[in-house]
């Protein structure tokens, strides 16, 4: 089985935030496009690359499952 690419992993990781915070907040897509101050055209176009949100948008994700950013060193 081929591995991932470390960029691979993170847009992965990010999908399952977006994900996550759907579920612990009973959001549906609509919902949670509306909370984040996208449209809905917007918020799938950013679920299917999520490379394309911003900062401030993963920190209110990050809000809404409880979870913090961490930077770490890489050898």
């Amino acid at each position: 089985m081929k591995s991932k690419k470390p960029s691979e992993w993170q847009k992965d990781s990010i999908r399952l935030l977006i994900e996550e915070a759907k579920i612990r907040n009973d959001f549906d897509d609509n919902e949670l496009a509306l909370y984040l101050g996208f449209c809905t055209s917007s918020f799938r176009d950013r679920k299917a690359n999520p490379q394309k949100l911003t900062i401030e948008k993963l920190q209110i994700l990050l809000q809404l499952t409880g979870k913090e950013m961490k930077f770490v060193e890489t050898a």
